[in-house]
């Protein structure tokens, strides 16, 4: 038969749309040893794109790209532009698929280029909706944004229905990671009936699944739960093997972390795991194997849980899915604290922060800090105990201690911030200062009272005032953990560094054109806060037309993008904070008045640390074991006088001046204990470097940034969270002193 080739690529097809992907592999290399034997190269490197499609679907990432680069030698042989750049579409969706989105986009672009300058506009259409999804996955939504609003353009220009509806999806999960719940639901809501009326039920499954992610965040489980229930009798109905294992999923997380229902969870997730297990969906298959393991330890089954991690585990590490590494280390957290074992999972979140570098979301920092807490506090509070069992009476002590508890658990529970659950758990670490609200002064009882009573209010306005440094956004994020908002993100804003031309822009948001470089809508801070805490610091700094805007927004509660006349209702809790006296500033008419009021609703000052110096020593205590832990050198003993002087010390700069003296202490110690010269305390005459004569600036800089890298192993953040600065800061400065880092 002279075109048994092409009857070959047919079964095949066949055996794609039925995902039997074995079936589809060996219809595809019968056809293909064919065309060799025959020499039509096009045809053949068609044939390596279609094996390396189902490999991708088997999760066979190394199989994929042999197949991938066979088929570009053969298309550049030939010289066929393109089908060349055909080829690199596909090794661009290989390359997003492994996480690597670098050499993804530059492919991609590649490609936008070679349609646009043959004029394929349904080509180039395609290549520019693929590349916003890789802008999304780089974290840049508005660029995403832009260039799918760009090929939704192109679409539209062509009355492609279909692809119409698709980059309407496609926006729809733009805008909702965003935060933008409106426009995202507004979008999938066009793309539905669009979907239905052309009887694509696979796009209408997926449309559902999306509708109900956005009702889920918007905490409206019976219609999320609703959505997904019609995604999946939809693709029960089209046999949709491989489509509906992470709508399982979905469901069962529902179950699990609404419902509270883990034995109809487990239930859920077996489904989900048969579903992938049948179409050889390796990704999913492991995803729900880790979530059934949390279920499995939260049941107490141990083994189960810890042999079910361990076979997931070791399938993908086997097959090289890098993209599901991060949840390997995430999932092994939520089991090891489920189980107790505090010390595993904080080293497993570690692993967690590693691979997420940079990009690791603030709220997946406060975990990690609250875990490193949880085990460092476990071992202080019970040399603590010992102590004081010597002083009071065991029996009452006991009492004393099961009531905090208590408290303490009832509190955790309102928070209700984290995934992972303890007995004891400090609040969350700030970035500025790195501490918690640590202190038995009469003070910081006060202040911890003050702040349970406000948070139990949702609406009102909350002013902290307090010199430089002592822990204003550390009282501010704990109103907002201690309220009904604190499951929501706490946004911090500082009001020095938004310009006064870009005020409205940044925090009203602006529409497409509404001004020159306002290439796409943008939302600003009191969208994104919207149900959750606005913390303005530095509120002080604002100028007369900036304070009149802000006072509209608040006696008004909503606002209007720039370029928009439509009124956007909020409902937000702002704080905020100032290092100035801002009563005097009103008397001199320095600050609006009424402002003052709208903001001033519930004060607390902040005392300066010489004003609660019996604070001193436990604040120290806890800074010297941060800072040992982040610099990896323990620290066992410290000289007596120390303390001593420290209590003395004025500390203009406040807790954040102590915490930094204390990492540099730490970091220029030679040995296990800290001595008096290792810290440069204003009051000591003598110089405790003993330099010899004036070292320039700079030299001291340059030395002060190799020995923060040597000591963090060369990592650029460690480093720049070490020595207090960005690590923009750090980045510069390598660069200005060409300090030569190794290569790891």
């Amino acid at each position: 038969m002279p075109n048994l080739h092409f009857i070959y690529n047919d079964l095949g097809r066949i055996g794609l749309i039925q995902c039997d992907y074995p079936e589809a592999a060996k219809y595809f290399k019968l056809a293909m040893q064919i065309s060799e034997q025959k020499d039509i190269a096009d045809f053949t490197g068609g044939m390596c794109l279609n094996l390396s499609n189902v490999h991708s679907y088997l999760g066979q990432p190394d199989k994929c790209h042999e197949y991938l680069q066979r088929a570009l030698e053969i298309f550049t042989h030939s010289g066929n532009a393109r089908l060349i750049h055909l080829a690199k579409s596909s090794m661009a969706n290989y390359y997003m698929s492994i996480g690597e989105l670098r050499q993804a986009l530059e492919l991609r672009q590649e490609c936008i280029d070679y349609n646009t300058e043959i004029n394929d506009c349904v080509q180039l259409a395609r290549e520019l909706s693929n590349a916003s999804v890789i802008h999304r996955n780089m974290d840049d939504l508005d660029k995403a944004i832009e260039v799918g609003l760009a090929a939704l353009r192109l679409k539209e220009e062509q009355n492609d229905v279909f692809g119409i509806a698709n980059l309407w999806l496609n926006l729809g999960a733009y805008y909702n990671e965003y935060g933008d719940h409106d426009s995202s639901l507004h979008y999938y809501l066009q793309a539905l009936p669009v979907f239905k009326q052309l009887g694509n039920k696979h796009s209408e499954s997926n449309c559902l699944n999306n509708i109900s992610n956005i009702y889920l965040q918007n905490q409206d489980y019976h219609q999320a739960l609703d959505y997904l229930i019609r995604a999946v009798k939809i693709k029960e109905e089209i046999g949709d093997v491989m489509g509906i294992s992470p709508v399982y999923t979905n469901i069962a997380d529902i179950h699990r972390n609404h419902n509270h229902d883990l034995p109809k969870a487990l239930e859920t997730y077996d489904l989900a795991i048969a579903s992938a297990q049948h179409c050889h969906d390796g990704i999913n298959l492991n995803n729900a194997r880790l979530s059934k393991a949390l279920i499995l330890a939260l049941l107490k089954r141990k083994d189960e849980s810890l042999a079910l991690l361990q076979t997931a585990r070791d399938e993908i590490r086997k097959n090289g899915w890098k993209t599901l590494y991060p949840r390997i280390f995430k999932a092994e957290a939520e089991i090891f604290a489920s189980l107790s074992r505090y010390k595993n999972a904080y080293d497993s979140h570690c692993k967690y922060a590693e691979l997420m570098d940079e990009h690791l979301s603030d709220e997946a920092r406060a975990r990690i800090a609250e875990m490193r807490a949880k085990y460092e506090t476990d071992k202080k509070e019970r040399e603590a105990e010992l102590y004081r069992m010597k002083n009071i009476d065991l029996q009452e002590k006991n009492r004393q201690i099961e009531e905090q508890r208590n408290k303490l658990q009832e509190t955790l529970d309102k928070l209700h911030q984290s995934e992972i659950r303890y007995d004891f758990v400090t609040e969350e670490l700030s970035r500025n200062v790195g501490t918690t609200l640590i202190g038995t002064s009469q003070i910081i009882q006060s202040i911890t009272k003050m702040i349970v009573m406000v948070a139990k209010s949702e609406r009102t306005n909350v002013l902290i005032t307090g010199e430089t440094g002592t822990g204003k956004e550390i009282i501010a994020r704990n109103v907002h953990l201690c309220s009904k908002r604190g499951k929501q993100y706490f946004y911090a804003v500082n009001c020095t560094a938004v310009p006064e031309n870009l005020f409205e822009s940044q925090f009203f948001g602006h529409e497409k054109d509404a001004f020159t470089g306002a290439h796409a809508t943008k939302i600003g801070w009191f969208e994104i806060a919207n149900s959750s805490t606005l913390f303005l610091d530095e509120i002080g700094t604002l100028s007369f037309d900036q304070q009149a805007k802000l006072l509209r927004a608040l006696e008004e509660r909503c606002i209007v993008r720039v370029g928009s006349h439509r009124e956007i209702p909020i409902d937000l809790r702002i704080i905020s904070a100032t290092n100035v006296n801002l009563v005097r500033k009103v008397e001199l008419e320095e600050f609006r008045r009424d402002l003052y009021h709208r903001l001033a609703i519930f004060v607390i000052n902040i005392p300066p640390l010489r004003d609660r110096r019996e604070d001193i020593p436990l604040l120290f205590k806890h800074f010297v074991g941060l800072a040992s832990l982040a610099i990896k050198k323990p620290i066992s003993k410290v000289d007596k006088d120390v303390l001593a002087l420290l209590t003395e010390y004025d500390f203009p700069g406040n807790v954040r001046e102590l915490k930094n003296m204390v990492e540099r202490a730490v970091l220029v110690a030679d040995s296990s204990t800290l001595h008096r010269e290792h810290f440069l305390i204003p009051c000591v005459e003598t110089d405790p470097l003993q330099f010899s004569g004036i070292i320039p600036l700079e030299t001291l800089e340059r030395d002060m940034l190799i020995k923060a890298l040597q000591t963090t192993n060369y990592n650029r953040v460690q480093a720049a969270k070490l020595l207090g600065v960005d690590r923009k800061v750090v980045e510069r400065k390598i660069a200005k002193y060409h300090i030569q880092i190794p290569t790891i």
